[in-house]
């Protein structure tokens, strides 16, 4: 399976990177993208069931149910000199095992990305902050807190391409259905993706006026190229319109360099133990529309950290535990998106983390190395404008030279997204 994968990583690499997207004689990427700035809340409700083999020192079989909630806040901003990506959320979940006993998880997550271009329209300074509290219930309380600054140069832009892939979707389902009277050129399609990212960023909590402000200025900017302003002209237009929460689309490459403290403690009610240190990573992400229903994404990262801890008291002595990790991933996306309502992706990653602790706490010769590769399909389709269902699928294959481990599991997941603004 892990052969699979990687063969299909490469194939897709090869035959898919060098292709543009066009419709309609129209590149969505050439598309002039204005200043973009929205937010989304978003409540989620799902269920998954996992099962799982392993072999090794401990085999046997294992059987989860997780009953999960989160909600979640996204800000998403592009502008000419700063981008940036920034999340919160709330995240419960209740566990059932079929070999241990259940559990219940509280997490709450933040994370930041910003770019800041200093060097022309390429180069840019990073700042990353990622933060992470977590309580767990199970056969007693325990806590683990995890807190990341990073600071970086890089090089690349991730453009939001989404406003301009909705204007070219309506104005080519319109005019093949003969709605209005000719196709679009680039100059019409960028001041026709322009308005519908006005309308997009700007945000109204009552969603009926939202939808009434929004609806009627497309259909002012559209009537002037209708055939007929009759019923069916304003009834597909409305269709096309009005699954507008979908997953957005990006554009460009980013490569990334960053370097910061990380700090990490774990807390229960007999002990404690902390860590401190420093971490690095860089990064390549690659965002690549190759057709105008097709999205290919793929990247890979090298991280280096060397932290520093003491069992039962946090400490900065070097001289107690020390640890050295090298962590690698690639992953590669390859999106269907035949309209706003329906969206399948099939997703791999593979992981290889390297561990080494001084005084050979793991493993042998205090070395351990794991290794992940997932391989994910998703399906996404929306009830209705603001509510979605999402089916997932999930095989995986671990292997750790700690206690000689191999795991395969099974995971399936079915969620319920309510988009609350």
């Amino acid at each position: 399976m892990k052969y699979f994968a990687l063969l299909l990583m490469l194939i897709a690499v090869l035959q898919l990177d060098a292709q543009v997207i066009y419709t309609d004689s129209i590149d969505l990427q050439s598309v002039r993208r204005p200043d973009i700035s929205r937010q989304a809340l978003e409540l989620d409700i799902s269920g998954r069931q996992s099962s799982s083999k392993s072999i090794g020192s401990f085999p046997g079989t294992n059987r989860l149910l997780n009953i999960e909630a989160t909600l979640a806040f996204r800000d998403l901003v592009n502008l000419e000199k700063r981008q940036s990506e920034r999340d919160a959320s709330v995240y419960f979940y209740q566990r059932y095992s079929s070999s241990t006993s259940s559990s219940i998880t509280t997490n709450i997550r933040g994370n930041s990305e910003d770019r800041f271009y200093k060097f022309g329209a390429m180069g840019f300074l990073a700042l990353d902050v990622n933060t992470l509290v977590e309580t767990r219930n199970q056969s007693g309380r325990s806590q683990a807190y995890t807190n990341a600054l990073s600071f970086g140069i890089g090089s690349g832009r991730k453009e939001v391409i989404s406003d301009a892939w909705q204007a070219a979707t309506i104005a080519g389902s319109l005019h093949k259905q003969g709605l209005i009277t000719a196709k679009f050129d680039g100059a019409q399609m960028s001041t026709f993706s322009n308005l519908i990212s006005v309308l997009r960023n700007k945000r109204l909590f009552d969603s009926r006026l939202a939808t009434i402000e929004r609806f009627e200025s497309i259909g002012n900017f559209l009537k002037e190229y209708a055939v007929e302003e009759d019923a069916r002209f304003y009834a597909n237009l409305y269709d096309l319109w009005i699954f507008e929460n979908f997953k957005e689309r990006f554009a460009g490459k980013l490569l990334k360099l960053t370097i910061g403290p990380r700090h990490q403690l774990q807390r229960s009610a007999n002990s404690s133990f902390g860590r401190i240190g420093l971490a690095s990573q860089i990064s390549f992400e690659h965002y690549q529309p190759i057709h105008m229903n097709w999205q290919w994404d793929y990247g890979v990262s090298i991280a280096i950290a060397r932290m520093y801890s003491k069992k039962e008291a946090y400490s900065l002595d070097p001289t107690k535990h020390n640890y050295f990790d090298i962590g690698s991933q690639i992953w590669a996306e390859l999106a269907w998106i035949p309209n706003a309502r329906t969206q399948f992706s099939l997703r791999s990653i593979l992981d290889h983390q390297f561990t080494n602790d001084a005084n050979q706490h793991f493993g042998q010769d205090g070395f351990e190395q794991d290794r992940r590769i997932h391989v994910q399909l998703d399906l996404q389709y929306f009830f209705s404008p603001r509510v979605n269902l999402v089916l997932e699928g999930d095989l995986g294959h671990y292997t750790g030279s700690f206690s000689d481990t191999k795991n395969i599991h099974v995971t399936s997941r079915m969620r319920l997204s309510c988009a609350l603004f």
